[in-house]
């Protein structure tokens, strides 16, 4: 007697879409190799995923010469490459030009081999070799599916910020972790030459040491008041390092939050300085504070600049500025964890319990606090426990309320901001 025959098994591609794409979320190359070997289904969906970030070591032309080669292959994958990432390398004076020629010939090389590229990353640039902006120009203005735009620990001047946002008009997120070299800039621009921006996030470091007020990132942080912020931004996320002042960004960012008005949902701020300085809002902003009333679309809020600072919030900086969120708006909250361990320890989460019990911050959903987890913490549950005892009336209301260690906070406050976004489309 013969078994019954059965009949090949198929999976629908689309649900191998997704669960390659759940596969590539987990930034484990191991397991997409093990998609792509499957069969040949899972093999060509799986080389979508992969060619979705491209990098480019830009003193070295073989990364060039092997990604034309893989679409000259399979000129099929071209439409799926959404990231290019330009790495530079400080060189010897007498091998700069290196790095500058490979971008233009990338550059030029893009529009062909990934015409719905969405990204471009610029990693370790120096503005001052590394491209000259009458040779990058042209070649910037023919990627015109560009949304995207980051500098990471790269070396930039005001003049630089201006060219990058007046050559693409249809950028939604400008993302620039730099030291500003200069806050002077001959290049003029106008309101219609501005993008309007999804998203803008600035980490600014300056040139010269703490001991002087570093005025570069003020004056970076000046035209974006007067020319991104009129136009409007829905996330916005803000990193500078403090000098022995402490006030040096008085006034500036509430006048940035003041100008973005109802186009902001979404609020981060990163204050840093040296471990020993005790942070908090009044440090920072000694006579403006922060006011969001006229944020009346403020969904998040994050205020990861603050070590433990606070004895209790009751009439502090920081409870100011959240009672001044319109009631029933904010639905996301994420703080720097006080200190416990101070004599004050049963006065300080409860402080902080008694200012989201209020009515007008019913609206709330999540509510995130950050530990820097030195040694003598306690455990991450044990922490989790005590504060949701502490919390329990607004966890009764279905509030998720959590500690979160400071590495994870980052990318909490990534997910919020998408998932910001995505409220209202």
């Amino acid at each position: 007697m013969t078994s019954p025959q059965t009949d090949h098994l198929t999976i629908p591609t689309e649900l191998v879409h997704q669960i390659v794409s759940d596969v590539f979320s987990l930034k484990k190359r191991d397991y997409m190799n093990t998609c792509a070997l499957l069969c040949k289904q899972w093999h060509e969906v799986t080389l979508k995923y992969t060619v979705r970030r491209v990098g480019f070591v830009l003193y070295d032309e073989d990364d060039l010469n092997f990604f034309r080669r893989v679409i000259e292959l399979r000129p099929w994958l071209a439409p799926f490459v959404r990231e290019a990432v330009f790495k530079f390398e400080r060189e010897a004076d007498d091998e700069r030009w290196k790095n500058s020629a490979h971008l233009v010939l990338v550059l030029h090389a893009l529009p062909a081999l990934a015409p719905q590229l969405q990204a471009l990353i610029f990693d370790g640039a120096h503005c001052r070799y590394h491209w000259s902006c009458n040779s990058v120009v042209p070649h910037l203005r023919a990627l015109t599916s560009l949304t995207s735009l980051k500098f990471q620990s790269c070396s930039l001047r005001l003049t630089d910020l201006k060219m990058f946002l007046r050559t693409f008009p249809n950028l939604r997120h400008f993302d620039v972790s730099a030291t500003v070299l200069t806050g002077d800039s001959k290049v003029p621009v106008t309101l219609d030459e501005m993008p309007t921006l999804s998203s803008l996030r600035l980490i600014l470091k300056d040139p010269s040491s703490m001991q002087t007020v570093p005025t570069v990132p003020f004056k970076i942080f000046q035209f974006v008041t007067g020319s991104l912020a009129v136009k409007g931004v829905s996330c916005l996320s803000l990193h500078a390092h403090l000098d022995q002042n402490g006030g040096i960004m008085d006034g500036v960012v509430g006048h940035i939050i003041s100008k973005l008005g109802p186009s902001m949902k979404y609020f981060r701020w990163l204050g840093a300085a040296p471990d020993d300085w005790p942070i908090k809002l009044e440090f920072t902003f000694r006579r403006s504070g922060i006011d969001f009333s006229s944020n009346t679309q403020l969904r998040t809020v994050v205020i990861a600049g603050l070590n433990e600072a606070y004895d209790t919030v009751g009439g502090t900086h920081l409870a100011r500025a959240l009672n001044s969120i319109r009631p029933g708006l904010l639905r996301r909250l994420m703080l720097w964890l006080p200190t416990l361990n101070e004599p004050k320890q049963n006065e300080v989460l409860p402080s902080y319990a008694t200012l989201l019990s209020q009515p007008r911050f019913q609206s709330l959903v999540k509510v995130y606090f950050i530990r820097a987890g030195y040694q003598s913490d306690p455990p991450l549950q044990r922490r989790n426990e005590t504060v949701q005892q502490i919390f329990a009336e607004v966890v009764s209301r279905g509030v998720e309320v959590r500690v979160v260690e400071q590495h994870d906070a980052q990318e909490v406050g990534d997910q919020w901001e998408l998932e910001t976004v995505a409220e209202d489309n």
